[in-house]
């Protein structure tokens, strides 16, 4: 009698199954919670803001907040700006920046203060030569949405510098933000939520954005989970058995979602016949934002920052 491998069983045995079995044996059915009551990019609006303050959600979408061609301009403009780079044991491997982050300064509030000014040269430069002002577009859709106060973050009436552009293309590994603890002694200590907002610029193959519905826990996830290098990443294992959603953004939509969930951005895809052409880069530009109850006389307000 003529023997088969499995591989050569008929395609008919193969893809045959039923509701309940398979050929491989009886499918197994399983189930896991999840703080998401929709897996589904949501619209902008008052609800979906304060679900993704809440954790409710996994993403908002505005399609088409920048043009093509504006994302082009943009784009071309970032070029004549010199990047920055990030040292591989502080931050990530092999990003591009130019701006700044709280997060490298956050005993040295005078240092981040300092380099505000030379920080918004790009933003500057889009606001001038295209009439581009990204930010305030941004602000402008929060303060639409939320009918609240919004503002850029602010000590003794200096404004945070906000929407920092970096350039990836190795990708970033898991990690989370949150910054109460990030930005303790910092008004933006004082959210009480968190969210980020981020536009790609340029059309690329990869650098897809993993959201994880776990989010990030003091200070045990850091004693348990944190990598010694490098020292802003997590081990993998951290989000097992957790929901997971994808996003594939597209040039010009703008993207929320909840940074206190664990995320991870992936290298963009770079093949055989292309490598000598030299390794992509995802160019985009993004900030933080906070929602910080009424103090002091102060109403509800979100906050901006980078």
């Amino acid at each position: 009698m003529e023997s088969k491998s499995f591989f050569n069983l008929p395609k008919a045995t193969l893809l045959e199954s039923h509701e309940d079995e398979t050929f491989f044996g009886p499918r197994q059915k399983h189930s896991f919670e999840t703080h998401w009551t929709t897996f589904q990019e949501q619209k902008m609006s008052k609800q979906s803001l304060f679900d993704l303050f809440a954790g409710k959600i996994p993403v908002i979408r505005q399609h088409d907040f920048l043009s093509s061609e504006e994302c082009v301009q943009m784009v071309e403009v970032l070029k004549t700006h010199k990047f920055g780079i990030y040292d591989i044991d502080h931050v990530w491997p092999r990003v591009g920046c130019i701006g700044i982050a709280q997060t490298d300064y956050v005993h040295n509030k005078e240092g981040y203060f300092a380099k505000v000014k030379e920080a918004c040269s790009l933003h500057d430069s889009w606001r001038d030569e295209l009439g581009i002002d990204v930010v305030e577009r941004v602000m402008g859709s929060l303060k639409s949405a939320s009918g609240i106060v919004v503002r850029r973050a602010r000590e003794d009436e200096r404004n945070y510098f906000a929407g920092v552009v970096r350039g990836i293309d190795t990708g970033i590994q898991i990690h989370a933000d949150y910054a109460p603890f990030e930005g303790n002694g910092w008004e933006i200590g004082r959210i009480v939520a968190q969210m980020s907002w981020n536009i790609l610029l340029n059309p690329i193959a990869g650098g897809d954005t993993f959201i994880f519905d776990r989010q990030w826990q003091a200070p045990q996830d850091d004693l348990a989970w944190r990598k010694a290098f490098p020292k802003y990443a997590y081990d993998p294992r951290i989000v097992d058995g957790h929901a997971l959603k994808v996003v594939k953004p597209t040039p010009g939509d703008l993207y929320w979602f909840n940074p206190r969930n664990f995320h991870e951005v992936r290298a963009c895809d770079i093949s055989k016949d292309s490598a000598s052409q030299g390794v992509p880069t995802r160019y985009t530009v993004s900030s933080f934002v906070g929602f910080m109850p009424a103090h002091n006389g102060e109403p509800d307000t979100i906050i901006l920052w980078s």
